[in-house]
């Protein structure tokens, strides 16, 4: 998600030039030999929970700690193998003085020839090696941590190789924000929470209330019932290549997921089956039956996601009495007939997704209903590899895209390709998709793309293994990697090849959670607004962001964006019928844990709702006249349901027709349009 082992040259103004080796901007340690639990999953960008105050000074957003459960956990960080080029070694530390034991050590050749520890402080310092009478050597960096007593901790950050004795360090970023800056206050039902002015938050259910866990999605059906895709296998079953270098080789070489499969196969002496195996992720139903906003009933609505080849619960969406599941490797369609809250039908409507490891969080994602009624879904660079329904063949295993297909899971179609990571999809009023795509931690910053169908936004997984991989595959040196050289990841200029449909904005840093404002509801501060969940493993970094888009030439800009909700490790965001904005919470970490809550915002004075509407209105035994006027209705998704309505119907064709015509309301002629187009897929000859 963010800069690791980032290799790019800056020219100062003094002439120095500074080779920066690693800057810890990412959500893993890249080739660094990672050993015990003292660091965690990953760099942090907040002071580790059992710390006594506040760690400073480190650099840009993210830096290593090994104080993730305060003195006690011991381990080290050690980097792959590297030539000394430079004269000097540039780093930050910070933490216990401990010689030995709490130190950041430079081996040369197998030997300690240098060590730095901290001075029992908090405040990162930097610290400078000569290297001149080492250059052309062998060498590795270790960051240890073997003291388990009083000031057992280490901290650093951003190691840099220079021809200078003062190398370029950059400064903390967002040390200036303020819970106001972007109208935001702060409220006492979560710690540090900060949100919309007018608005109320309110915990709708939690761990240890109800069993939430670590939820990653959410969806709310007609009825009000929240349901949450709950990850119990991210990293225990939901595996990393940072984690197993020793199969990069055959992972990068995987086109089907009978390939994987066979990768896990060949590695099972270092990496057992039964551990890719032993836990199910998990679908939970919350229901709040008394009507007082939280949440008093729990069920886990499914389960069984266990094989060998599951990834993630990584997307969820209730439709017309179905739940539809993304989990790699498969979109499921889940049903619960008996109304018991446990589902008793399901249906895989799509195999084939992930057929590499690459990293973990490159999921299937999803989802959301489109214009034309059908349902759009998003894959990172894991790939995918099958074969429709219709026996179309579609390959493309080591990208990312959109795709969409009919309801019933049949027409799946490829629309956009190119994408490295896209978090979910969205739709505004005027129909305009919209997805925001992860960085690679090469110095490049998460995006906002919006859909094309034909388009391509040039990712390739080969960008990622040319720089964090390449000495695994056998590259000593790294080289020209294309996607940052010809500036592809960020919007328009004049370096990007002319194939690519380039991004929008750059904007966030671990995109997850994606929604745009309905038109009834929740509206403080967002609407016409897109909102972005911005996970960066911790929830004083994390929170959601808001976002509107404009046309430009032929294509769209970002008009505005700000802050919409701070200080929460918010996963997804959905609005309810109800009125409510529903927001699911990771808490904290990179992998599975037992933590998780929902809390909804909603405005003092909400008005009727769409959940009283759809209480006394019945779209199925709706008579055309009647649905006629609803394609002009405030909430985008009743007007969509009267339209979807519509063009199922004969008697809808000059309803449909009449709507198209009409110049009064634009968005009842939009919806006019879609749903002729429709009609006309489906074969009717006269829309």
């Amino acid at each position: 998600m963010r800069n690791l082992l980032l290799l790019v040259l800056l020219v100062l103004p003094a002439g120095a030039t500074d080779l920066i080796f690693d800057t810890f901007e990412s959500d893993g340690f890249g080739e660094w030999l990672v050993e015990g639990d003292a660091f965690g999953k990953a760099p942090t960008a907040v002071t580790p929970q059992g710390v006594n105050g506040k760690i400073t000074g480190y650099s840009d957003q993210y830096f290593v700690s090994s104080a993730h459960d305060g003195d006690e956990p011991t381990g080290s960080l050690t980097s792959p193998e590297f030539k000394i080029s430079q004269p000097f070694l540039g780093f930050l530390i910070a933490g216990g003085g401990h010689k030995g034991k709490t130190a950041v050590q430079l081996l040369i050749e197998d030997k300690i020839t240098f060590e730095a520890t901290g001075q029992n402080d908090l405040k990162m310092q930097k610290v400078v090696w000569p290297l001149k009478d080492h250059q052309g050597k062998q060498a590795r960096i270790r960051i240890i941590d073997t003291e388990p007593g009083g000031w057992g901790i280490i901290n650093a950050d951003h190691f840099v190789f220079s021809d200078n004795q003062k190398p370029f360090f950059p400064k903390p970023k967002y040390r200036q924000s303020k819970a106001n800056k972007d109208g935001l206050v702060s409220t006492d039902v979560l710690p540090g929470l900060t949100i919309p002015e007018g608005a109320v938050a309110k915990l709708f259910a939690t761990n240890q209330t109800l069993g939430v866990y670590s939820p990653t999605a959410l969806t709310v059906d007609e009825k009000g019932r929240v349901f949450l895709a709950e990850t119990h296998r991210f990293r225990f079953g939901v595996e990393d290549n940072r984690s197993h270098l020793y199969w990069l080789m055959d992972d990068i070489s995987a086109q089907t997921t009978d390939d994987r499969i066979a990768m896990h196969e060949k590695w099972q002496e270092k990496l057992p089956l039964e551990k890719l195996t032993t836990v199910s992720e998990k679908i939970r139903v919350l229901i709040d039956t008394d009507g007082d906003g939280v949440a008093d009933t729990s069920e886990i609505f499914a389960e069984k996601f266990d094989d060998l080849l599951d990834g993630t619960a990584a997307g969820i969406m209730a439709f017309e009495g179905k739940i539809y599941f993304a989990c790699i490797p498969n979109i499921w369609m889940i049903e619960d007939v008996d109304g018991d809250l446990k589902s008793d039908k399901r249906e895989v409507l799509q195999d084939g997704f992930g057929v590499r490891v690459s990293f973990s969080g490159h999921d299937l994602n999803g989802f959301a209903l489109g214009p034309d009624g059908r349902l759009y879904t998003t894959i990172g660079d894991r790939g995918f590899s099958f074969t429709t329904k219709e026996g179309l063949e579609y390959k493309y295993p080591n990208q990312g895209a959109i795709l969409r297909f009919e309801p019933d899971g049949s027409k799946m179609e490829v629309v956009h390709t190119g994408l490295r990571n896209p978090k979910e999809i969205a739709f505004d009023q005027f129909g305009t998709g919209i997805t925001v795509d992860n960085n690679s931690d090469q110095g490049d910053r998460a995006r906002v793309v919006f859909m094309l169908e034909g388009a391509d936004s040039g990712w390739r997984m080969g960008h990622q293994v040319l720089h964090s991989f390449h000495k695994t595959a056998g590259i000593p040196n790294k080289p020209i990697n294309q996607w940052m050289q010809e500036k592809m990841w960020e919007p328009k200029n004049d370096s990007q090849p002319g194939h690519i449909v380039p991004p929008m904005l750059n904007l966030t840093s671990g995109p997850s959670g994606l929604a745009f404002y309905p038109g009834t509801g929740f509206g403080l501060g967002c609407k016409d607004q897109f909102l972005i969940c911005d996970y960066r493993g911790g929830a004083a970094a994390s929170g959601i962001w808001k976002f509107s888009i404009k046309d430009e030439g032929a294509g769209f800009a970002v008009d505005n964006s700000g802050k919409f909700n701070w200080g929460v490790a918010a996963t997804d965001i959905e609005w309810g019928y109800d009125g409510k904005l529903y927001v699911s919470d990771f808490v904290s970490g990179w992998q599975s844990h037992n933590a998780g809550r929902v809390y909804t915002l909603e405005e003092q004075n909400p008005g009727k709702t769409v959940a009283e509407f759809l209480a006394e209105f019945d779209f199925a035994t709706a008579t055309p006249r009647s649905l006629s006027g609803l394609l002009g209705h405030a909430d985008q998704r009743i007007r969509l349901r009267a339209q979807l309505q519509l063009a199922s119907l004969p008697e809808g064709l000059p309803i449909l027709t009449a709507a198209s015509n009409q110049k009064i309301n634009y968005l009842e002629r939009l919806h006019g349009i879609w749903g002729l187009g429709i009609m006309a897929r489906k074969g009717n000859t006269m829309a």
